[in-house]
């Protein structure tokens, strides 16, 4: 899943996301959330964290560092039968479906 979550970060332009029958499990649907959530703009969350404090506050609109957006383009996503329980549901409903009206699942 944790290259999945890359993928869908590094790729903008992506649409369509069908992932059915690959038992992602509440953790996998949950990195694949927070890629969604994060926005697709080909610059690694992680790549952020690594920042430290004073390295974030030199940068170009350091105002904007912790905003996120959702992905651009993606407007499906099919996680059918992927034993998907509470916490990977939460983790959807919160970071990938929510405030997004462009994404249908």
């Amino acid at each position: 899943a944790e290259l999945i979550r890359s993928a869908i970060i590094a790729n903008p332009q992506l649409g369509v996301l069908k992932l059915g029958y690959n038992n992602l499990g509440d953790t996998g649907t949950s990195l694949i959330a927070s890629a969604i959530n994060f926005g697709g703009d080909g610059f690694e969350e992680t790549d952020k964290v690594k920042l430290g404090e004073s390295d974030e506050s030199k940068c170009k609109g350091a105002d904007s560092f912790h905003r996120r957006q959702h992905h651009p383009s993606l407007s499906v996503l099919d996680l059918g039968f992927n034993n998907i329980g509470d916490r990977g549901c939460f983790s959807l409903a919160t970071l990938a479906v929510s405030r997004n009206s462009t994404l249908s699942t």
